[in-house]
């Protein structure tokens, strides 16, 4: 049986509607939409480099981390993280 996951990003925005996060007096998230996607991808880089220091802290990074690589370039790697939905708490779900 495979696990259901959801993504990193789907959490911290998510995150950002329960927790009301504005930006400039605006909200970020409202009903499951971004707002403002410019002022989400600042407010989710920090949130995500937050996250993963608190993964690396509790040495479950790699448990959730994977790189994908662009085989026509070597050099193209992205980073994705899969967290399973039996991990993750939310009263969205």
């Amino acid at each position: 049986m495979s696990e259901d996951y959801v993504s990193l990003y789907q959490v911290l925005k998510e995150f950002a509607e329960e927790e009301k996060a504005e930006v400039d007096g605006g909200r970020l998230v409202v009903n499951g939409k971004i707002v403002d996607q410019m002022k989400f991808q600042t407010y989710r880089k920090k949130r995500q480099a937050y996250t993963e220091e608190i993964f690396e802290k509790a040495k479950v990074l790699d448990k959730f981390k994977f790189v994908t690589i662009d085989n026509n370039d070597p050099e193209n790697k992205e980073v994705e993280f899969r967290i399973p939905l039996s991990q993750k708490a939310s009263s969205s779900c």
